[in-house]
């Protein structure tokens, strides 16, 4: 599967979009559970759908490696 096509699955997944409706009320979100990198993709998928600036913060230098 390619990315672009991996990436609209993600955009039109319905929690990812009650995590931008969430967004739009809160400021701070708390993702839990994610595994490998749908954390990138959720977080991607969330950018595409909002089109604001995002901070994410990791626990340490080699997961935001991975996350980047």
């Amino acid at each position: 599967m390619e990315t672009a096509n991996l990436q609209k699955l993600y955009i039109n997944h319905p929690k990812v979009k009650a995590i931008v409706a969430f967004l739009e009320k809160e400021r701070n979100i708390y993702l839990k559970g994610l595994n490998g990198s749908s954390g990138s993709l959720v977080i991607s998928a969330c950018f595409e759908l909002k089109k604001k600036h995002m901070l994410c913060v990791l626990n340490d230098l080699e997961q935001a490696g991975y996350f980047f």
